[in-house]
């Protein structure tokens, strides 16, 4: 119960737009994220193409199982998520957290095609099997797994 003469305003939380707010969201930067983009594409493809060592013999004559798709695609991913990352951290209070949740989504919808290829037999494309399907889906987990903690380790 407020006495007469007392205001309100200590009470109140801030709310977005409020000096405060935006400063405490603008503070948060993506320190050295195109550094970390770097060594995360460098990673990305080394991963991948490891995987697409082993796994080329399972499936050769899947076309996404080449050097050149593999490294345009992991070198693609790790930008899109490199501004999906710089984008998030300008406009959520919990970036980290955000990204997780954006990155997640993103995993399970590159699943979509690689399901449809095993479930739809109309869907699949030239070359396509089992295990060619099953080696796509562990570069994109590769990715994903190389991906989200370099960028949101803390910075220095």
């Amino acid at each position: 119960m407020l006495l007469p003469g007392e205001s309100v305003a200590h009470l109140q939380r801030p709310m977005l737009g409020d000096g405060m707010t935006e400063k405490a969201i603008a503070d948060i930067k993506p320190s050295g994220l195109w550094k970390r983009a770097l060594i995360a594409g460098v990673l990305v493809v080394a991963v991948n193409l490891v995987i697409l060592h082993f796994t080329k013999p399972l499936a050769p004559s899947l076309l996404a199982l080449d050097t050149l798709p593999v490294v345009f695609w992991s070198v693609f991913s790790t930008i899109c998520a490199a501004l999906s990352y710089r984008f998030i951290c300008r406009r959520s209070a919990t970036p980290h957290r955000m990204f997780i949740v954006v990155a997640l989504i993103a995993l399970m919808l590159s699943f979509v095609p690689n399901v449809a290829f095993l479930t739809v037999p109309a869907l699949r494309i030239h070359g396509i099997n089992a295990a060619g399907d099953y080696s796509l889906m562990a570069m994109h987990v590769a990715a994903a797994a190389v991906i989200v903690p370099i960028f949101i380790w803390p910075s220095k």
